[in-house]
């Protein structure tokens, strides 16, 4: 990182990702989406439940599955926060765009149904704490 060396190496034609890596995204996404969902339900239910706009940094716990394990962890609302520009990115796409994500995409059983997954209540970062963003 203090000295880094150029990239080498060409990158696949027309941005093609490798089939390879599919099952990498699919198990990514089998372990992490559900604690993003989990993650956006809980922040949407804190705001409902405090009047304050800056959120604590956990609140809560969630459950998650890494290969056969099954355990809780906190819940980081950074977390959400850090998914919501993902899904801006994703949301704002032309419908070019959208489509040609969408083809890889659907290689990934339920990636589709995340990034449409409504998010309730949105999140701000301001001087490095959450923030609920609400309604003047």
């Amino acid at each position: 990182m203090i000295e880094p060396t150029p990239l080498s190496g060409e990158f696949l034609a027309n941005d093609d990702v490798p089939e390879t890596l599919l099952p990498i995204l699919q198990r990514m996404l089998n372990e992490q989406g559900p604690v993003i969902e989990q993650t956006i339900h809980q922040v949407a239910n804190w705001a409902n439940e405090n009047e304050s706009s800056a959120i604590e940094r956990a609140i809560g716990k969630v459950s998650f599955t890494i290969g056969d394990v099954n355990a809780s962890r906190l819940t980081f609302p950074y977390m959400q926060w850090m998914w919501q520009r993902c899904y801006d990115f994703y949301q704002d796409l032309s419908d070019t765009d959208k489509q040609n994500a969408n083809n890889l995409l659907s290689k990934v059983v339920g990636f589709e149904d995340l990034l449409n997954h409504p998010i309730q209540t949105r999140i701000k970062r301001v001087n490095n704490k959450m923030e609920v963003v609400r309604a003047n």
